[in-house]
């Protein structure tokens, strides 16, 4: 049988624990003044607001004039490349209609929004040439694909700013072109090597002598989100036309309105408020117990989901994040009512409870399995804008899996060295009710 903690070393342990909480919550949501007018937003603030809560940008493009008459099914393939280029974390509520001579697009006012708009709905015609020639050796054929990696060094190349560049991969007629391409280049005064996407210079380098090589980086000051948009301009493919902005970009509200990201907390407040007053309604002490592994959650989720690179509150993430807190009540209410049933059958308090958490050990294991399985089942087939809700379901049972059985039994544990457990937790024995 396990020694009963002492009363002393137990209010200490949840002293220093609810210590750590309060630091730990500070930090995650909280807001700080810090010296020369810096802030800090709390860990949270790691998170994108998609468009569909934060409000978005609308701009129309409409066809070059040098386009001519194009067929409304030419307009649809070209959108259909402008829907695959936005398919990255930053840009994954975004909306692309076509219309009889161009498209509209709706985009999340982040900001890299006018980054955006400056490379993802251009031709995305891509050229490497020789500043000594201006010959173009390579062109968008020539390249297999391109990723965002950490910049390494090449010579004579441009420092990355952000420590990450654009790896472009070439096909092997690529990779003799970028041969002749250097050799032309090395033999040159400025010894340039010049990469554009539609006119617009992307990165430039010197090289001394030629260079047999498969890739070639783009680096320089970029950060890595614009360098996700450049790689994701190249990847997508090329448009059929060449498009223009008719006017400015128009700020716009979500359905929410004005402020939607205040609405939303103060709304995922009140029903946790709710939720947490009717477990004291229907479980006394015991609930303040269910409150506490409540709010332990509710932080460690949000820690965990701000820390993962590339996350984004979107409205399937929140739907993602209710789902797991309904299970996570579900099992402190299975948790609860076990060890409620067992001790009105006759059995002692520590039976009660360490019968109910033997029971619930499995059901903890499920929840986890079932994060798991989701996570791989899903997120390496669904869009980057459905990814938001794999994410966020996955990570949050996971959260519930671990809390609604290491939490709520070691916050049992503590309490247990201080508290008189039958009368605190206000248990009736089948004999005594009647």
């Amino acid at each position: 049988m396990a020694k009963k903690m002492s009363k002393p070393l137990s209010i200490t342990i949840a002293v220093i624990l609810a210590l750590g909480f309060i630091v730990l919550s500070l930090f995650t949501f909280g807001q700080f003044e810090l010296k020369r007018g810096r802030k800090f937003g709390g860990i949270i603030s790691l998170v994108e607001v998609g468009s569909d809560i934060n409000n978005s940008v609308i701009a129309q493009y409409t066809l070059k004039e040098e386009e001519g008459k194009v067929e409304r099914s030419s307009i649809e393939k070209s959108v259909n490349v402008i829907r695959n280029r936005l398919n990255i974390t930053e840009f994954a509520t975004s909306k692309v209609k076509a219309t009889n001579d161009g498209f509209i697009v709706e985009l999340p006012n982040s900001q890299n929004a006018s980054f955006a708009t400056q490379y993802l709905f251009g031709k995305g015609e891509i050229e490497i040439s020789a500043s000594t020639n201006k010959q173009v050796y390579l062109t968008h054929e020539d390249i297999t694909g391109a990723k965002v990696t950490e910049a390494y060094a090449q010579d004579g190349g441009t420092v990355s700013a952000s420590g990450y560049a654009i790896s472009i991969n070439f096909t092997n007629a690529g990779k003799e072109k970028f041969f002749e391409a250097t050799t032309a280049a090395s033999s040159a005064d400025d010894k340039a090597i010049i990469i554009t996407m539609d006119g617009v210079t992307l990165s430039q380098a010197n090289v001394s002598e030629p260079m047999h090589e498969s890739s070639v980086q783009i680096s320089g000051a970029y950060s890595k989100a614009q360098l996700e948009i450049i790689a994701s301009a190249i990847n997508g493919g090329l448009l059929e036309n060449a498009f223009e902005m008719l006017g400015n970009q128009k700020a716009t509200s979500t359905v929410l309105g004005d402020k939607a990201e205040l609405k939303i907390t103060l709304g995922l407040l009140a029903i946790l408020v709710l939720v947490a007053v009717l477990f004291v309604v229907f479980y006394k002490n015991f609930g303040l117990i269910a409150d506490l592994v409540l709010f332990v959650s509710v932080v460690l989720f949000a820690v965990i989901y701000a820390v993962i690179p590339g996350t984004m509150l979107t409205i399937p993430a929140l739907i993602g994040m209710v789902i797991a807190f309904v299970v996570l009540c579900a099992l402190l209410v299975a948790i609860l009512e076990r060890i409620k049933a067992e001790y009105a059958l006759g059995k002692t308090i520590n039976s009660s409870i360490n019968y109910a958490f033997k029971k619930s050990y499995m059901l903890s294991i499920d929840v986890a399995f079932i994060a798991l399985t989701i996570f791989l089942a899903c997120f390496f087939i669904v869009g980057a804008y459905l990814k938001t809700l794999v994410v966020a379901l996955s990570v949050a049972l996971a959260v519930v899996a671990a809390t609604s059985w290491l939490v709520t039994r070691g916050i049992i544990a503590l309490f247990k060295g201080f508290v008189k457990q039958d009368s605190f937790y206000n248990l009736v024995k089948e004999e005594d009710a009647e």
